[in-house]
């Protein structure tokens, strides 16, 4: 389950993000319900892994001053999308994940 997918990944050394407890648009939400999609989240994750996230990806990319106020951890986004959400097919989700990054680019997929 996401438990053992957690441990993994941390066993492995990837970095371990907050992305929300069920993927809302947090600029929509009161101040309270985005410290607790958050607030949960960590909560979870450290339960599994033994530490907290220090960053995270508001869902869709979507934020604002208050949000980032509330969350007191960085946001991270991306500057490629492969929109692999949408099942293009294998050629055309692969090549903007190969040939658009550079150095230092976040793909999203």
């Amino acid at each position: 389950g996401w438990a053992d997918t957690l441990r993994r990944m941390r066993d492995e050394g990837h970095e371990i993000a907050n992305h929300s407890w069920n993927h809302p648009s947090l600029p929509s939400l009161t101040d309270e319900q985005v410290a607790a999609q958050l607030r949960d989240t960590s909560t979870a994750i450290q339960n599994v892994v033994g530490t907290r996230p220090t960053s995270f990806r508001p869902p869709y990319g979507e934020y604002n001053q208050n949000v980032l106020r509330i969350a007191g951890l960085p946001a991270i986004l991306w500057d490629v999308d492969t929109f692999d959400y949408q099942r293009p097919g294998v050629d055309t989700l692969i090549a903007p994940a190969v040939d658009a990054p550079r150095p230092g680019s976040i793909v999203l997929m």
